[in-house]
């Protein structure tokens, strides 16, 4: 039987000081000051995503309220050191609202969106090809599945795998985790993940080696119907892929999920770190699932090695944010990189650490910003060209809105710590 074990040690032990004012002289990257690319009044911005393309191209990819409960997708690509103004995508066939679920960048730049209209909701896949986005490409059964949450990881190949949920599974108002994957020659048959008894956010990670490992990872109500102070799960199941003749991709063979975690757990996210392991991170409360949501929040972190199913000890003292940080992976096994909130409060300083190893978990703390306003869309990603790009949006008090964006760029060694 493979060996498991993944309880939470609550605090800052094992690494760096929670509370560390400033940038860690030693930090790997270096921010310039916060670029604006875009500001509103009327508090329409719900989400911008950076992606990045061939060639060093960059796009911020947005979704912007239009009234009446509509919403659109459009996208503006940095053009030297400003932005094209943002150009509106047009709805799918069918489709009176649009919005962004993930996205991948190079060497597979696509964006996932959740359309819904005439034809129900219905998930849509859009890649950057050539010199242009293609037209949005169905990846659920219109009509016949109503997909709620989704994410995208890119596989061996360029391959696009998506992890999306549909009303049903064996608990009254639980949820059906499905999963397809696209190569050169199409959309693979649709395969189940798991059933679950609901989730608020579900995150796929691929290590792209041949076979595809990958690892799925959700959080959501334990049992039943989740209601206040309910018992909330970090829960995961694992997959590696075999040969296959359907769309000449790869079939996902998922063993039966695996609960991490039982407490007041929300929004899990994965990354691959390269030879079959993944760090997970999650947002977890210090206090007993009785009294959810009455405690401060922390970002808890842990890790999986799929050859020998085994999980880390799961930590809690890199962020004292209320949400989960946004994870990079780097390459090479190199670790990863997690940008958020350096606090619990609405304002607190934005930072991006550098994870290594269970060992030497933070071994880098670069300082992004100061917010102004409530943070919300934290994303980041690490492009082609070595740089460490971050955007995030702002809604100060009266509701006007700003989205920001950074890059850093890589501090040699022998540079780091000299000030």
């Amino acid at each position: 039987m493979a060996l498991r074990s993944a309880w939470v040690a609550v605090g800052c032990v094992a690494f760096m000081g929670c509370d560390a004012p400033g940038e860690d002289p030693n930090a790997r990257w270096r921010f310039g000051a916060p670029q604006v690319v875009q500001q509103r009044a009327d508090g329409a911005m719900r989400s911008a995503w950076p992606v990045g393309a061939p060639g060093g191209r960059t796009f911020l990819v947005l979704t912007t309220a239009m009234g009446e409960g509509a919403s659109r997708v459009s996208v503006a690509e940095r053009n030297g050191t400003s932005w094209t103004a943002p150009f509106q995508w047009a709805w799918p066939a069918g489709a009176s609202t649009e919005a962004v679920v993930w996205t991948t960048s190079d060497p597979t730049p696509a964006v996932l969106t959740l359309a819904d209209g005439a034809l129900g909701p219905v998930l849509y896949v859009r890649r950057f090809t050539g010199d242009a986005w293609t037209t949005p490409e169905p990846v659920t059964l219109q009509g016949s599945e109503r997909p709620t949450v989704a994410s995208m990881a890119l596989g061996s190949g360029g391959g696009l795998h998506v992890v999306y949920s549909i009303p049903g599974g064996s608990c009254m108002g639980g949820t059906q985790l499905r999963h397809r994957v696209r190569s050169a020659a199409g959309w693979s048959a649709i395969r189940l993940v798991t059933d679950t008894c609901g989730l608020d956010q579900v995150s796929v990670a691929v290590d792209p080696a041949p076979s595809d490992p990958l690892l799925v990872t959700w959080t959501g109500p334990a049992r039943g119907i989740a209601t206040e102070g309910a018992t909330d799960v970090v829960a995961t199941a694992s997959a590696t892929g075999v040969a296959d003749s359907d769309a000449g991709a790869t079939a996902a063979r998922f063993r039966p999920p695996f609960r991490v975690l039982t407490g007041d757990n929300r929004g899990a996210l994965a990354v691959a770190l390269g030879g079959g392991r993944f760090l997970s991170s999650w947002s977890l409360s210090t206090t007993s699932p009785s009294a959810a949501g009455t405690a401060p929040r922390r970002a808890a972190f842990n890790t999986f090695d799929l050859p020998t199913d085994r999980w880390g000890t799961a930590n809690t003292g890199w962020f004292q944010s209320s949400g989960s940080p946004w994870l990079v992976a780097l390459s090479k096994g190199a670790g990863a990189l997690a940008f958020g909130a350096d606090g619990v409060q609405p304002r607190a300083q934005l930072v991006m650490r550098m994870w290594s190893s269970p060992e030497l978990p933070s071994v880098s703390r670069s300082v992004i910003a100061s917010p102004l306003g409530l943070v919300t869309s934290l994303r980041a990603l690490l492009a082609s060209d070595g740089t460490v790009q971050a955007s995030w949006i702002e809604t100060q008090d009266g509701g006007a809105q700003r989205l920001l964006w950074s890059v850093a760029l890589p501090v040699m060694a022998d540079d780091a710590g000299a000030r």
